[in-house]
């Protein structure tokens, strides 16, 4: 197991030092043969690449008609037309609990991470400096409201990692939807409180909002849009939920369908439609294949020694409760990762059978498993953590405390709370 938890903790260093998942993988997969005792070319034939391909086998048309949806809500003006409607609605002086808010929504309606990252940001800048907020909260606001319980939590979400919990687990997006709800409300409560906190603290320390030509030029921008109608830009997301959740066709025909409505309606926004197409299914492959590189370690994993005796000591009830079990490894593995979907996807996958086979209820396996995947996975290492700051402008240093708390402290109070209601019978 010593060799095993370093595999890890080189794999989180590299990937903290920017080295890219396809290559810190591969290398941290045969360095963990080398010390395990494994035959390299075998082990990384039938471990990584065969845990790499069944991965994109299983997962490409999720992948690439949730990015290609995203990129055409994007692209037709409607995400954007959701933010601002919703915006002006609540007014400038809820900045900050609007910009997480809404970023929840987009999420909730399948709307990729990243997508929702590029599309709140100019909005979150126009209220921002109308209510005189400081920048350094907008990236904590996004990822709240992305990165946590309406892609993982809420029952019905469209987002990759419950639909591949689904596969594994044999449930369904709405499987015990109150557990899912009271935990989702449970966070956006810690949530809002925080930042009702931090922002007294920031504006009784004089902080305002910092500008430059830049950024007056992105809020010139913003403000200069035409957008569609923000009834019209709700349907395509209405859609998808209803088609997912109650018509129950597979997610891939439910953002097809998502597609279809947005370029309808969005036609005329869109310059270059077949650019919009290509770039959209392109950026699926980006995400798939850094999540199939995630899964290739866990592949190899496997196969040691200390992956056998770790899931001995995470399965024996003697010595952890089986369903904090669940929640420890997976987002242990998550961490490790630095991938929520990724860890998701090793943890049901692996552990998954075990724990059915102790017989627990595979809804709770789901509902536990999805909830604390976003616990450590947005670790500094996190590619969308990275991504949000850097595309905000924002430090490390001045932005990521908001991000670690709201994504990683409060899941992981979320996930103790979930496992206390799951110990007690109160699964609902």
């Amino acid at each position: 197991m010593f060799w095993l938890l370093l595999a890890i903790i080189l794999m989180i260093v590299l990937i903290f030092f920017r080295v890219n998942i396809l290559i810190t993988a591969p290398i941290v997969s045969i360095f963990l043969c080398l010390v395990s005792g494994l035959d390299v070319v075998d082990t990384m034939a039938s471990g990584f690449m065969v845990s790499f391909a069944t991965f994109a086998q299983n997962n490409f048309l999720i992948f690439a008609s949730s990015a290609l949806f995203a990129k055409v809500m994007q692209d037709t003006g409607m995400a954007a037309s959701i933010a601002k409607g919703i915006s002006q609605k609540l007014g400038a002086h809820l900045a900050v609990f609007c910009v997480f808010v809404v970023s929840a929504i987009l999420t909730y309606g399948g709307v990729s991470l990243f997508v929702v990252v590029f599309v709140i940001y100019p909005v979150a800048l126009q209220l921002f400096k109308e209510a005189n907020i400081t920048r350094s909260l907008i990236p904590g606001a996004i990822a709240a409201g992305a990165f946590t319980f309406a892609a993982f939590c809420l029952p019905g979400s469209p987002q990759a990692g419950p639909i591949i919990a689904t596969q594994y687990l044999g449930t369904d997006l709405m499987v015990m939807p109150v557990l899912g709800i009271v935990c989702a409300l449970f966070m956006f409560v810690i949530d809002i409180l925080y930042f009702h906190w931090v922002l007294k603290r920031s504006r009784k320390a004089g902080r305002g909002f910092e500008s430059d030509p830049a950024i007056e030029e992105e809020i010139k921008r913003i403000e200069q849009l035409t957008l569609p109608n923000v009834w019209l830009s709700v349907l395509p997301i209405v859609v998808v939920v209803i088609t997912v959740n109650f018509i129950k066709l597979p997610v891939y025909y439910c953002m097809a369908i998502g597609v279809v409505i947005s370029m309808a309606f969005g036609w005329k926004n869109i310059p270059d439609k077949l650019e919009t197409l290509n770039s959209g299914v392109e950026s699926a492959i980006f995400a798939l294949i850094n999540t199939c590189a995630a899964n290739g370690f866990g592949g190899v994993a496997q196969q040691t020694q200390g992956f056998a005796d770790l899931v001995e000591i995470m399965t024996t009830t003697t010595v952890l409760p089986p369903l904090l079990s669940i929640g420890i490894a997976t987002t242990l593995i998550a961490g490790a990762c630095g991938s929520g979907t990724g860890g998701l996807g090793i943890a049901v996958s692996t552990l998954g059978p075990i724990y059915l086979d102790m017989g627990i209820n595979p809804g709770l396996i789901h509902r536990i498993a999805c909830v604390s995947c976003c616990g450590l996975d947005s670790l500094p290492h996190n590619g969308a953590v990275v991504t949000l700051l850097k595309y905000t402008g924002i430090s490390h240093k001045d932005g990521y405390i908001h991000i670690g708390v709201t994504t990683v402290i409060v899941p992981l109070l979320t996930l103790a709370l979930m496992v206390f209601l799951g110990a007690i019978g109160l699964t609902f």
